[in-house]
């Protein structure tokens, strides 16, 4: 049998880190002959490292989440001069870069014969896809869980979910217009006029918009949501998981926010363009 070693590094945005990451340990949890490391970089479109953010993830204990220092495993990109690049190419026996249109299924045949091997992805990269169970990989640390809870114990009775995504994704932002959020909100008041709602968004705007026009069903933060600072990615944690903790959630389409919010503790998502009105 072959010693293998995959180093894996996730790459974009918090959320797409966090397929990547589930998805590692999955792999090593059912190849215990693999030797898996994952490498965190701290970079500007997540600029936090990942034990900054999170608990050791229980089941990969001893191992851990690396922090990216080693230049050569960093992610190639201009301001790097894509270096990294040509040195990952003369380091290891596989190199992969995994796009969301490649064929995870075929990882294991692609790695085979195969000793040392670099994975890099912003998707899940082989067969063990986690859709259900995130929240038993990510626990957020000590400080922002008790934020965590403090926004949640606000949600009584139902408390449905509003993700609405802006200011960096223009998919997003076409293909969701807050005048369908309203009538699919006025349309959950028809059907528990009690209802609540948590608005998680990165819109200011949009927060004031829908606050005056739902007033005290609203319940909402003013969280500073951005991937370049650390308090930025503390905040984006806090909202996440609180949008997690609602009876189900109505997304975005095209966010991969509104997914992995869904996903840590396997509750509805309702893509806005999906909800029958």
């Amino acid at each position: 049998m072959v010693s293998r070693r995959i180093t894996v590094v996730p790459r974009a945005g918090l959320c797409n880190r966090l397929w990547v990451v589930a998805c590692a340990v999955k792999y090593s949890l059912a190849h215990p002959e693999a030797d898996v490391e994952i490498y965190w970089e701290k970079h500007k479109e997540c600029n936090a490292h990942f034990d900054e953010l999170f608990e050791p993830i229980p089941m990969f204990l001893p191992k851990s989440v690396n922090r990216l220092e080693r230049f050569r495993l960093r992610v190639g990109r201009k301001e790097n001069l894509f270096i990294p690049t040509l040195i990952q190419k003369c380091t290891f026996d596989k190199v992969l870069r995994f796009r969301w249109w490649m064929d995870r299924n075929a990882f294991d045949d692609v790695i085979k014969n195969k000793e040392n091997i670099y994975v890099e992805a912003y998707e899940t990269f082989n067969s063990f896809y986690v859709d259900a169970d995130l929240g038993t990989y990510f626990i957020p640390n000590n400080i922002i869980q008790r934020r965590i809870d403090s926004i949640v114990s606000q949600f009584e009775g139902k408390t449905v979910g509003i993700h609405v995504r802006r200011t960096d994704n223009k998919t997003a932002i076409s293909m969701n217009p807050l005048s369908r959020y309203i009538a699919v909100m006025n349309k959950e008041i028809e059907k528990n006029p009690e209802v609540r709602f948590y608005l998680a968004s990165d819109s200011v705007e949009v927060k004031e918009e829908l606050s005056r026009l739902f007033g005290e069903r609203i319940i909402t933060t003013d969280l500073f949501l951005s991937r370049s600072s650390l308090q930025g990615m503390e905040d984006a944690v806090v909202d996440l998981f609180s949008l997690a903790h609602t009876d189900y959630i109505i997304g975005s389409n095209h966010s991969s926010y509104s997914v992995v919010a869904a996903d840590l503790f396997n509750k509805e998502l309702i893509l806005l363009n999906d909800y029958i009105l």
